[in-house]
């Protein structure tokens, strides 16, 4: 089982690095609110670690590693991304029904990123202004569309380039979405 380093604070809902989970201890207090003495859970859920588990234990410069780990990862990032924006569409209005339509119409990676950028205070681009984090959101299309291709009978493995991204993506995704999931939270804590 892979283990996540995020622990999601229960009070003010952030989630905080911590690769030796010391704040998981209630008596410890939380970096962003200060609050202590409520239980922290792991961010990501057990069922989510599980899928990325079995894409992250794929060998990455193999055709068939690739026809596992593409399909995995690039689905548990658009649920990702689609939890966070649930949360952000949430801040602009009291009903979880129009969270669930408006999700329901911007279903595509591509469109749930417009509307992140058009709800949100900072579009992806800003929130993820380091070098890094600009590689991975073009490291995600390339996922996005090899996804696609796979799922429509049309991928073709391109070898050591494909193997490089699925790694760079690897590496990143914890510290990308939980960026984005805190600045979500700050932007609905503002408002």
């Amino acid at each position: 089982m892979i283990d996540s380093e995020y622990l999601q604070c229960s009070v003010c809902r952030k989630l905080i690095h911590d690769p030796a989970l010391e704040l998981a201890r209630v008596s410890k207090p939380c970096p962003f609110c200060g609050e202590f003495g409520s239980s922290r859970g792991i961010w990501l859920s057990l069922e989510a670690l599980k899928l990325l588990e079995l894409a992250f234990a794929q060998d990455l410069n193999s055709e068939d590693g690739h026809r596992v780990a593409v399909p995995f990862l690039g689905s548990r990032f658009e649920v990702m991304i689609a939890d966070i924006l649930e949360t952000l569409v949430e801040g602009h209005g009291p009903s979880n029904r129009l969270g669930e339509m408006v999700l329901d119409e911007w279903d595509t990676l591509s469109r749930r990123k417009r509307l992140f950028n058009g709800l949100s205070n900072k579009p992806l681009g800003d929130i993820l202004d380091t070098p890094e984090g600009q590689q991975f959101l073009q490291d995600w299309d390339v996922l996005a569309k090899r996804r696609n291709n796979l799922a429509h009978g049309h991928y073709y493995y391109r070898g050591s380039l494909d193997a490089l991204v699925l790694d760079r993506l690897k590496k990143k995704a914890f510290h990308v979405f939980a960026k984005i999931h805190n600045q979500v939270e700050d932007q609905i804590g503002i408002e």
